[in-house]
C-alpha cells in the first residue's frame, strides 16, 4: 500500500516493514555486535559548561565522548543517573517499523484540504554538547592568520506568501512541524535488540499536488531537533523555491529521540556516527515505500551534521542523490593529520583582517593571554584583573593559577561566537548551550574588537610555534607555548598596575570581548 503523505490526519499509524536501505549500499551486518567493537573519541574539557562566565579550578580528568556527541561515562552498565535522559516508549520486541503522531501539548490550525494538523510540542531540554576548551596558547598561535526576529529570518519573505498558514506566520519555527515518530532500531550492526522512538519534524506547506516531487532530508546532530528546524533557513528558502518537503530528523541520544537504556550494557556504544547513518536510510527507505516513492532526496546538514550529510551521501548513495554539506570538514579529521590547535586557527582568523577587524585586535589578543596569566600569579595582579574584568567578590581565588583560568575563561566563548558569526542576530547559539533565547549582535567577534582595534601592546618572538615576549606600559611577560617562561609583574603594586593607562584600555577591551557572549543578556554587574 501507498500512503499519500498529505492525506494522513494526526491520528494515523502507519505500519511500515523494515528493511536494509534501498540503493546499492545495504546496512552491512557483521558478526560481532557493535557493542563489541564501537570505539569512542576521548577528548578532555577542562572547564565547566560555557554558560558560566569564569570557570572555576578543573579536576583535570577527561570525558569520554562517542563520535557523535554523547557524553559517555566509564560505566558498562546504563543506570537513570549516569545516561542521559530517556523516553519510555520503547517496543524492545516489536519486529515492525512504523511512523506514528507525536504527542503535543497543542494542535494548530487546518493546514490542507485534508484537514492535517500542526503540532505544537512542549519545550524540550536541550542537550547540546559543550566542546573543550581551547589550549591557552593555541589561539595565540592561530591569531597569526590574517531577533531581531526580523532580520533572523530571511526566509520569512519568501516562505510566508506561500505557506498554508498565512503570511503572518513566521518561517522558520518548529511550530510549523508535523511531528512524526519512527519506530527506529537500536542496533543496526549487532545482535542488541530494542528500538526507540525518532522524532521526525515534517513540512508539505511548499508542496503542490497530492504528492511530493522534491524533498530536503535534515540529519539531524547534536541537539533537540528543533534547534535545526528554526535556524536552517536554507532548508526554508530552499523549499519554498522549488516546491519540496521537508523533513527533519532527530539524531539519536538526542532531544526526545533517546532510548530506554536502563541496564543495557555498553549503552553508549549505540550512539555513533555509523548508527545515526543507517537511521536515516532507513527513514529515507521507509519513506519512499510508503509516502514520497521515487521522489530525489537530498540531505542537509551544518557542522557536525553537514559532516553526517557527506557522509552519508558516501556510505548510502542509493539514498540521496546529493548533501549539502555546510561548515562540514569531512576531511579534516584524523585522516588529514589536522594541527592540535586547528580549531582555534578557523576560530582566530575573525581578529583580523579576514574577519573584518584591524589587524591591531589580533596583536592585541596574542599579547593579553601571557599577561593576563602572569598578572594573576601576584596578589597585587589578582586584584587588578578582578577590578578591570569586574569580576564578582572572590571569583578569581587566590593562587597562582587564576589569571590562566581567567584567559582560558574568556578564549572558552570565542567558539561560540564563531560558531554564531552571522551577518545578523541570530539566537541560534544562545539557545543551545547559552543563556536562552537573546539574541547575539550581528557579526558578533567584529564586535568582540570593538575595544581592542588600536595597537595597545607590543608582541616580539616566535609566535608561530607560541615562543614570544609581550609588553604593555612597563609589564612584560614572555609565552612558552602553554606557560609563562618570565614575567615582571612581580616588580608592581597594585597602585602602579592602575597607573598603566595602556594596560587598562588591553584589558577593558578583552572584557568586552568576554562580554558579547557572557553579557548577551546585558543584565550582568559582575563576572563569576
Amino acid at each position: 500500500m501507498t500512503w499519500n503523505w498529505r492525506a494522513l490526519s494526526n491520528s494515523a499509524t502507519w505500519p511500515l516493514n523494515h528493511s536494509a536501505p534501498s540503493g546499492s549500499a545495504k546496512i552491512a551486518r557483521p558478526s560481532t555486535p557493535s557493542s563489541a567493537s564501537a570505539t569512542t573519541v576521548s577528548r578532555s574539557y577542562a572547564g565547566p559548561s560555557r554558560r558560566k562566565g569564569f570557570p572555576t579550578p578543573s579536576n583535570g580528568s577527561a570525558a569520554a565522548m562517542t563520535p557523535s556527541g554523547a557524553r559517555a561515562r566509564s560505566l558498562d552498565v546504563c543506570d537513570s543517573r549516569s545516561c542521559p535522559e530517556r523516553q519510555p516508549a520503547i517496543a524492545h520486541t516489536s519486529p515492525t517499523t512504523h511512523f506514528t503522531t507525536a504527542s503535543n501539548a497543542g494542535v494548530g490550525e487546518p493546514r490542507s484540504s485534508a484537514s492535517r494538523q500542526l503540532a505544537n510540542t512542549s519545550a524540550v531540554p536541550r542537550s547540546r554538547t559543550v566542546e573543550p576548551m581551547t589550549p591557552l596558547w593555541t589561539l595565540s598561535l592561530a591569531l597569526l592568520a590574517p531577533t531581531a526576529a526580523a532580520h533572523r529570518w530571511r526566509s520569512a519573505r519568501l516562505t510566508g506568501s506561500r505557506s498554508p498558514l498565512g503570511a503572518a506566520v513566521q518561517t522558520p519555527s518548529a511550530n510549523n512541524c508535523s511531528w512524526r515518530v519512527f519506530n527506529q532500531t537500536l542496533d543496526h550492526f549487532g545482535g542488541a535488540a530494542g528500538t526507540f522512538s525518532q522524532r521526525l519534524c515534517v513540512y508539505d506547506g511548499f508542496v503542490a499536488g497530492a504528492a511530493a516531487t522534491k524533498v530536503l532530508f535534515y540529519v539531524g546532530n547534536e541537539s533537540p531537533v528543533e534547534e535545526y528546524v528554526n535556524n536552517t533557513g536554507l532548508m526554508w528558502e530552499y523549499g519554498a523555491a522549488q516546491g519540496a518537503l521537508l523533513i527533519w530528523a532527530e539524531h539519536r541520544y538526542e532531544g526526545e529521540s533517546v532510548p530506554a537504556v536502563d541496564g543495557v550494557e555498553n549503552c553508549l556504544s549505540f550512539c555513533t556516527v555509523e548508527q545515526a547513518l543507517a537511521d536515516y536510510a532507513v527513514v529515507i527507505d521507509a519513506l519512499r515505500r510508503d509516502v514520497i516513492g521515487d521522489a530525489p532526496v537530498v540531505a542537509v546538514g551544518g557542522s557536525y551534521g553537514g559532516m553526517l550529510a557527506g557522509w552519508f551521501r558516501m556510505k548510502y548513495p542509493g539514498a540521496v542523490v546529493g548533501a549539502i554539506a555546510g561548515s562540514a570538514p569531512i576531511w579534516g579529521l584524523p585522516l588529514a593529520s589536522p594541527p592540535l590547535d586547528g580549531a582555534a586557527v578557523a576560530i582566530a582568523r575573525n581578529f583580523g583582517s579576514a574577519g573584518g577587524n584591524a589587524d591591531a585586535c589580533a596583536a592585541n589578543l596574542h599579547a593579553a593571554w601571557p599577561v593576563v596569566t602572569a598578572l594573576g600569579a601576584t596578589a597585587a595582579g589578582r586584584s587588578f584583573l578582578s577590578e578591570a574584568f569586574r569580576l564578582c567578590d572572590g571569583s578569581i581565588g587566590d593562587d597562582a593559577g587564576a589569571g590562566r583560568r581567567l584567559a582560558e575563561a574568556v578564549q572558552g566563548v570565542f567558539f561560540d561566537l564563531a560558531e554564531a558569526n552571522y551577518p545578523f542576530p541570530s539566537t541560534y547559539i544562545t539557545s543551545a548551550v547559552g543563556p536562552g533565547l537573546y539574541p547575539l549582535p550581528a557579526w558578533p567577534l567584529r564586535r568582540a574588537c570593538d575595544g581592542l582595534n588600536e595597537s595597545l601592546a607590543t608582541v616580539s618572538g616566535d609566535v608561530a610555534s607560541v615562543n614570544f615576549s609581550a609588553r604593555v606600559d612597563g609589564v612584560a611577560a614572555a609565552a612558552d607555548w602553554d606557560a609563562v617562561a618570565t614575567s615582571n609583574v612581580a616588580n608592581f603594586t597594585l597602585e602602579e598596575l592602575r597607573a598603566m593607562p595602556t594596560l587598562t584600555s588591553l584589558l577593558e577591551g578583552v572584557r568586552g570581548a568576554w562580554a558579547v557572549w557572557c553579557n548577551v543578556t546585558g543584565e550582568t554587574q559582575c563576572f563569576d
